[in-house]
């Protein structure tokens, strides 16, 4: 090598420089091949959240430095069996740098709870379809109790004013309901569960309905009652006094009570059904205290009327009444 710079110096340098340069061009090329060779891949259309009105998608992406777009188009195959979703409703997804996501909300105004949808979602560039990926979803379905009362001695009347049990009610087979004397009417309605609320459950919705058979000195834009229930997760029969809620026997109610009407007076429907609002605050309170509720176990409301300073009831038909109508309607989901 010596020789050949001392020989021929300028020939070695320029075969040195040459041969560097020819190195460093071939590394760029190839990273800049790297980079070229990302291609898109969609992953899995991940679905959750699901509810009787809602669920949200999430489909995972890898991609290179283009710009791409996702629309998810869904259809209702329990309506319509065989629906092509592509030509559905669709909503356009959000785009994140590593997938495309949507909570896909109030479905109730074309769908139903339990009704199963048809989906695909699609990707674009450049307007284009590239890429799609098809699955199903079946609407949550909140489950419904319709319960009544078993027998006669499931509902009846606790009259304060005169230490009173009276399982029947008073006369006719009619259960009064408020107060009387500066003190409580009590009435009591127990109800069997027949199914399980597990726990967590979130309670929707909790409807009574009862018939009225008339009023004593009912005032009805000033005079309200209240709701509670058995502070327990199987509230046991009235067959005493003493049973009373605050009784000596044990009996308490619940935390929270719910005011019929929520605000103003109640106008009773003196010769028909009565319903009150919703209730799902006592229950959720029962559920959530007793980490849900079994079947066949009980739940029994009781209701009253504060102190107004005057004599104020309302008429229920009791079990035993030809009139006779109570129920409770129960919704929850899990």
């Amino acid at each position: 090598m010596m020789t050949l710079l001392k020989l021929f110096p300028l020939i070695a340098i320029q075969l040195i420089l040459y041969s560097c340069t020819s190195a460093i061009e071939l590394k760029d090329e190839a990273a800049v091949e790297n980079t070229k060779g990302i291609e898109f891949k969609i992953h899995d259309l991940l679905i959750s959240d699901i509810t009787e009105n809602d669920f949200s998608v999430s489909l995972g992406y890898t991609k290179d430095e283009s710009v791409y777009t996702s629309v998810l188009f869904y259809c209702n195959e329990t309506d319509n069996p065989g629906c092509d979703p592509r030509v559905g409703n669709n909503v356009v997804l959000t785009t994140s740098p590593t997938n495309f996501y949507k909570n896909i909300k109030n479905l109730a105004n074309q769908n139903d709870p339990s009704d199963t949808l048809n989906l695909v979602a699609i990707v674009y560039k450049d307007s284009i379809e590239i890429s799609s990926i098809t699955s199903v979803v079946t609407l949550k379905s909140n489950p419904i109790m319709n319960l009544s009362i078993d027998s006669d001695i499931d509902d009846g009347e606790i009259d304060e004013s005169s230490s009173g049990f009276l399982p029947d009610g008073e006369i006719n087979e009619t259960v009064y309901v408020g107060n009387w004397s500066g003190v409580s009417t009590w009435g009591y309605f127990r109800f069997r569960l027949s199914s399980d609320i597990p726990k967590n459950s979130t309670v929707k919705s909790v409807i009574f309905r009862t018939r009225g058979v008339g009023v004593l000195f009912w005032n009805s834009p000033l005079h309200f009652l209240n709701i509670y229930m058995n502070d327990s997760d199987d509230a046991p029969q009235v067959t005493t006094y003493n049973d009373r809620i605050s009784g000596i026997n044990g009996n308490v109610a619940t935390i929270n009570s719910v005011r019929w009407p929520s605000t103003g007076g109640l106008n009773w429907n003196q010769a028909g059904e009565n319903t009150s609002p919703n209730l799902s605050l006592l229950l959720q309170e029962l559920v959530d205290k007793n980490d849900g509720l079994s079947k066949d176990n009980h739940i029994q409301l009781w209701i009253n009327s504060p102190n107004f300073g005057v004599d104020a009831e309302v008429l229920i038909a009791d079990r035993g009444n030809s009139d006779f109508d109570t129920t409770l309607e129960v919704t929850w989901e899990y």
